[in-house]
């Protein structure tokens, strides 16, 4: 890899990946340190007060106090979301909250009605409805009869109209978001597919995914009142 990096002029691997972002690669760099440096005493923070709360739970014997949080004890597989242990480290006082995952269940929902909440809501904001060939091409539910890889992806095959989301959906909280945040990559593809093929994609490497993540954001308690489900 880093020999067919030096082949386009870059110095590694690490340099060429960092050369897509609307600025050099160094200043790319020296941004992100910049960027890290004014949340980094929140994140310090935050990471304090959980490491307490799940001592409280679990003892310092499984989580030290000069160690690393465990992991496995943050409610994810990737330890990239924790909200499945807000209950343990929420805040005293906060309200009942909801759990969108039992007001899915409620609903009573199959995975494509999952899919068909996001479509709608892309459809309120003036786009059109998804093709045809979408709902008959995706893969929404793992196959029974051969292994699949599940982390969710979007996809144009063709430039035109052949958009497919894949993901082994479940009737949760994450999947539902995950959803929106998916179809945002698909209604983006759409929206650059008439361009000239230079420009048929992100506007730099990380411009997809702040589409995808800023749709996810707008899965609020209000939208959800708004959609029916609380």
């Amino acid at each position: 890899s880093n020999a067919g990096a030096r082949e386009l002029g870059f110095d590694d691997l690490g340099e060429l990946w960092r050369s897509g972002y609307d600025m050099p690669p160094d200043e790319f760099a020296a941004e992100l340190e910049r960027l890290w440096a004014e949340v980094k005493p929140l994140y310090e923070a935050l990471h304090c007060h959980v490491r307490a709360k799940l001592a409280e739970e679990f003892g310092t014997a499984v989580v030290p106090e000069d160690e690393a949080i465990p992991a496995h004890l943050l409610g994810n597989m990737w330890s990239q979301t924790w909200t499945n242990i807000y209950d343990s480290v929420g805040p005293s006082g906060r309200g009942p909250g909801y759990d969108l995952t039992r007001l899915l269940d409620r609903a009573d929902l199959d995975e494509v009605d999952m899919v068909r909440y996001g479509e709608r809501f892309f459809s309120s904001l003036g786009f059109e409805r998804l093709p045809t060939t979408f709902w008959d091409r995706s893969l929404f539910v793992k196959p029974a009869d051969r292994d699949v890889v599940c982390h969710a992806s979007a996809w144009d095959l063709d430039f035109e109209s052949d958009l497919r989301i894949k993901m082994c959906i479940g009737i949760n909280d994450e999947d539902f978001i995950t959803i929106h945040h998916e179809l945002g990559h698909n209604y983006y593809q759409r929206a650059y597919s008439a361009q000239d093929p230079l420009y048929r994609d992100s506007a730099n490497d990380g411009f997809h995914e702040g589409i995808g993540d800023t749709v996810a954001l707008s899965i609020t308690p209000e939208y959800l009142v708004r959609i029916g489900l609380l």
